[in-house]
């Protein structure tokens, strides 16, 4: 069962925060959805504490407000995402995908 959550928009840290956080004791997958459908992460098998590190866990708020696991969001400025987007060829979010965001349950952090 997964134990935390690290969520935020794109190009928002999500990689390192994954790589910080995955020790000898803990694993922390980055974008899982990439490979599991969100009501898979808890059958993921681990000895370690299991955590997740997202950027598409804000759009499925009902579950992830549900789920027991800690959480944390974190907040970039929505110009800064969407340059970074935009310079990589992605496409850019809107104040549609903050509010998402927004109505996750936890402990928001700006940087």
């Amino acid at each position: 069962m997964i134990d935390f959550m690290v969520l935020a928009l794109p190009r928002s840290g999500t990689t390192w925060v994954a790589n910080w956080l995955t020790t000898e004791t803990s694993l922390c997958l980055h974008d899982p959805l990439y490979r599991y459908h969100y009501e898979d992460l808890d059958k993921i098998e681990t000895k370690k504490l299991l955590g997740v590190s997202c950027t598409g866990l804000y759009n499925f708020a009902d579950w992830v407000n549900s789920h027991p696991a800690k959480k944390v969001i974190l907040h970039r400025d929505l110009n800064e995402i969407n340059k970074s987007l935009s310079d990589i060829g992605l496409s850019t979010l809107t104040t549609k995908d903050e509010d998402k965001l927004n109505s996750i349950d936890g402990v928001h952090i700006k940087w």
